[in-house]
C-alpha cells in the first residue's frame, strides 16, 4: 500500500528501454497518478541520473508532473545531467541505487539482460517478445507488472 505520498523509485540500463518497457512504465505511472491523495502531498519519482533508462524515466515522470529527485552517481562520465526538482548528494553506484531502493514505496527495475535480450528477440524472433521484458523485484520492493 503506498502512504500518502507516494515515492517511484527507478533503475534500468544505460541501453534504455524498451518499447514495450517504456509503455509498462508508461502505464505504471499513469495507474499511480490517478490514485486520490491529499490536496499538500507531491507525488515523487526517484532515480540514478544516468544516461539511458534514467533519461527516458525522467521525460515520461516530468511529462505526468512528479516531483523529480536525482541520486546522481560520483562517476559522472554516464550521468545524465537531468535538470530535477531536488538532487541527493553523489555517491557510489550501488550506494545510490540502495538509498533509492530504502526511500521508495514501488520500484520499477529493468535488468540489462531484459533490454538486450528484447532488443535482440524483436530483431530475430518477434513472436517472443513477451518473454523478456519483465520488470524485477529488488529488496522490500513490490513487483510492479509484466510487459504482455
Amino acid at each position: 500500500m503506498l502512504r500518502s505520498r507516494p515515492i517511484i523509485g527507478f533503475t534500468g540500463t544505460q541501453v534504455g528501454m524498451t518499447y514495450e518497457q517504456l509503455d509498462a512504465v508508461r502505464r505504471t505511472l499513469d495507474e499511480i497518478m490517478c490514485q486520490p491523495i491529499p490536496p499538500h502531498c507531491m507525488r515523487e519519482a526517484h532515480h540514478g541520473d544516468c544516461i539511458g533508462a534514467d533519461m527516458q524515466f525522467h521525460d515520461i515522470a516530468r511529462s505526468l508532473g512528479l516531483w523529480i529527485v536525482v541520486h546522481p552517481p560520483i562517476n559522472q562520465v554516464k550521468q545524465a545531467h537531468c535538470d530535477p526538482d531536488e538532487s541527493r548528494l553523489p555517491k557510489e553506484y550501488l550506494t545510490r541505487n540502495d538509498d533509492i531502493t530504502r526511500e521508495c514505496d514501488l520500484l520499477i527495475a529493468f535488468d540489462m539482460l531484459a533490454s538486450v535480450a528484447q532488443e535482440n528477440l524483436n530483431r530475430y524472433r518477434p513472436e517472443r517478445t513477451v518473454a523478456v521484458a519483465n520488470t524485477t523485484q529488488i529488496s522490500t520492493a513490490q513487483e510492479v507488472t509484466n510487459v504482455d
